[in-house]
């Protein structure tokens, strides 16, 4: 069977209401993700410039990149082409994006010294300075409607804001020499990172802050972390470790099996599953299974490379290095998933998994039988479903794909 048959099958969902509305979730024919075309990056239009971060909106058609010493640049078709944005020339170091692209935010600072924090609600057009201090900022995060927003300051504390930047709020988060700071979808859970200093997370949109049992002594010196949309998975990297992972929020931590490098980058999907991990001076590396294992990809020889980002659901890819941005996309199968509420039962996958088409039929042995599901699909900023109310018999759902 070969890769293009499999990715057709996809996973069927059983709904069946013998002892209970849901019986088995089977997989029919297994998966199936198409990472050679992930293996080579395609260096954009972007203009020759020091760029320093990058940011996606959830679909990874609308990129937003800063310019250390510089100005910012949007992107509308996945780096296609890019545009200059009216934002003042500055020593970016951070920028952020909402799922829709719609909501940017970026900050100033970095080993420049102190600056400010600018942001937009309208994907970049016009840049707003905000009431944020003036002092060495480093990191900024996002939640997916873009109205949470949480930065962290080298050598001092991590603040945050619940109206798009208009006014912040300092946490009880201690100062610090952090690094970087990841947000979940709604941008109640937070995860930070200390230059030699461990992690931290909150639950409560920064009121208070754990530290985790990551390490947080030399040689542990973290320079990044991503977060899952609901939180749960988080991943972090260093100058001078492998990077760590954890499933449980952040309560305990595994070293991966990638090796002692200068790690400086790593983004996530929204389901945590898709890793990529960026080296300073190699290519990156991408894990479909939550950072379990990993692959190197063919990234471009002799880049410094700085940041990456990538869509929801893991197949597009944005990345700054040396002087340039580059991008790669994948073709991935998404997963059907099957849920009880109450006396529904939901099915669920991954947004925006563009291209794929939800099917259902009573008999799946029946090819006649399989017709586009017809009624209400929800979406969120990650997720994709539909909510069915218990009924006798069965019925059988699969994703069909390009």
């Amino acid at each position: 069977m070969s890769c293009r048959d499999v990715r057709r099958l996809v996973l069927l969902a059983l709904l069946s209401t013998i002892d209970h509305p849901l019986s088995a979730v089977r997989a029919q024919g297994g998966s199936c993700t198409n990472w050679n075309t992930l293996m080579n990056w395609a260096q954009t239009s972007a203009p020759v410039a020091p760029w320093y971060s990058i940011a996606s909106s959830a679909d990874g058609t609308q990129l937003a990149a800063v310019i250390n010493n510089g100005g910012i640049y949007t992107s509308t078709n996945a780096g296609v082409t890019w545009t200059a944005t009216s934002a003042p020339s500055q020593w970016w170091v951070s920028v952020t994006s909402s799922a829709d692209g719609s909501k940017l935010a970026a900050v100033v600072g970095g080993d420049t010294g102190p600056g400010r924090i600018y942001a937009s609600t309208n994907a970049g057009v016009t840049w707003t300075q905000t009431s944020a201090p003036n002092t060495n900022w480093w990191s900024i995060a996002s939640s997916a409607d873009g109205t949470r927003l949480a930065a962290v300051v080298s050598g001092g504390g991590i603040y945050t804001s619940t109206n798009a930047g208009v006014t912040w709020t300092q946490t009880g988060a201690p100062n610090a020499d952090w690094r970087s700071i990841a947000s979940s979808a709604d941008g109640t859970k937070l995860a930070a990172v200390v230059n030699n200093g461990g992690i931290y997370t909150s639950p409560s949109a920064g009121v208070a802050w754990t530290k985790t049992s990551a390490p947080s002594t030399w040689p542990a010196t973290w320079t990044g972390i991503a977060s899952s949309a609901d939180g749960t998975k988080l991943a972090a990297v260093s100058d001078f470790i492998p990077p760590y992972i954890s499933t449980d929020s952040g309560a305990t931590w595994t070293e991966t099996s990638l090796s002692y490098q200068f790690w400086v980058s790593i983004a996530s999907s929204a389901d945590g599953t898709i890793l990529a991990a960026m080296l300073q001076y190699d290519a990156p590396y991408i894990s479909t299974n939550s950072g379990v294992t990993w692959t190197e990809t063919s990234g471009p020889p002799g880049q410094s490379w700085s940041s990456i980002a990538c869509s929801a659901d893991g197949t597009k890819l944005a990345a700054a290095a040396g002087l340039r941005i580059w991008t790669s996309q994948a073709t991935i199968q998404p997963g059907l998933s099957v849920a009880h509420s109450g006396t529904n039962v939901i099915v669920s996958w991954p947004y925006p998994s563009s291209g794929w088409t939800l099917q259902q039929c009573g008999e799946p042995a029946n090819p006649a039988g399989w017709l586009a599901y017809s009624g209400t699909i929800s979406t969120n900023a990650s997720v994709k479903s539909i909510t069915l109310a218990a009924a006798a018999g069965n019925l059988f759902f699969r994703l069909v794909g390009p």
